[in-house]
């Protein structure tokens, strides 16, 4: 494919070299192999520069000059070891939030420029493929999590969801916290497609469920996950709104729409198949659970029909 390219596209053609000469004026595009090519600006169309977004990965990240922080920080969580001088670079607590794209920002340097910003220290940026880490260095500028969705959207049209994560007290730990972030991150924008800003402590049980063997957790929730299937999403939306409501028959009813009554009979039904009574605490946490894994079981049962 790439001799195809370089066939097309001759001197207009180049991989990439970091001391190649105005990169800013090619197309930066990143092969599955991770051959990284560009295509002068000049010589390529609109429709072109579309069809060839849909074919490789954009390599704009990779190529965007780093600071020694944001090496540091790349370093340090992509490949697990920083050397002694870029130790000094790194902060501790740390407070990281995970920004995933629909579409990456086509001004990267903007939109960096817009989060320094928006924060009241500025914190450092990290891009890893269809991701940006941010590692702030408050804790209060978690509570901005919202705010800074609402920003990217209204001003530089970016859409994004954001994973407030936890808290990076140790730098031996940062690398693991990173691959167990990436991974929940994944999971959670399929469980949750319309929310845009999770927080890790919601993903915790999700993270946990994950770890029982299949068969454990069929063999402990499947009366949940049974009574779920057979009533279907009323039920399951049902079950999630009241525990969302702090078990409120009242409150619950009226997010649902919905009659008290008609809440208390879905409720009562519930217990009568399962034995397990949403309105107390202890049965309320094992329902939570049970729906969370039927919802895990939805999604493996989905991707496996659609390879």
């Amino acid at each position: 494919m790439l001799e195809s390219l370089k066939s097309l596209y001759g001197q207009a053609f180049t991989y990439y070299d970091e001391e190649i000469k105005n990169p800013e004026d090619f197309f930066w595009f990143e092969e599955e192999k991770g051959f990284q090519f560009g295509i002068r600006k000049m010589a390529i169309t609109e429709r072109e520069l579309q069809l060839l977004k849909l074919q490789f990965k954009t390599a704009d990240q990779l190529i965007q000059p780093r600071s020694k922080e944001q090496d540091a920080w790349a370093q340090l969580l992509f490949h697990g070891a920083v050397s002694v001088a870029q130790k000094n670079l790194l902060f501790f607590p740390s407070f990281p939030l995970y920004l995933s794209f629909k579409a990456l920002p086509h001004d990267l340097s903007l939109f960096e420029e817009a989060i320094h910003g928006f924060f009241s220290k500025q914190p450092v940026i990290i891009w890893q493929d269809r991701q940006a880490i941010i590692m702030l260095r408050h804790a209060h500028d978690y509570g901005l999590a919202s705010d800074l969705v609402e920003l990217l959207a209204t001003e530089l049209f970016i859409d994004c969801t954001v994973l407030t994560g936890a808290i990076l007290y140790e730098e031996h730990l940062a690398p693991q916290g990173y691959n167990i972030h990436h991974e929940l991150f994944q999971l959670a924008k399929e469980l949750y497609p319309r929310q845009r800003v999770i927080t890790l402590d919601a993903l915790i049980p999700i993270y946990l469920l994950k770890k029982i063997p299949t068969t454990d957790a069929k063999i402990l929730l499947n009366k949940i996950t049974q009574a779920l299937s057979e009533g279907g999403n009323e039920l399951e939306e049902t079950l999630t709104i009241f525990l969302q409501n702090n078990m409120n028959v009242s409150t619950a009813s009226k997010a649902l729409y919905i009659h008290r009554n008609s809440l208390q009979y879905r409720l009562d039904k519930f217990t009568e198949k399962t034995g397990l009574d949403p309105k107390t605490f202890e049965d309320a946490i094992i329902i939570y659970i049970g729906i969370l894994k039927h919802r895990l079981n939805q999604l493996v049962t989905f991707s496996q029909g659609n390879p």
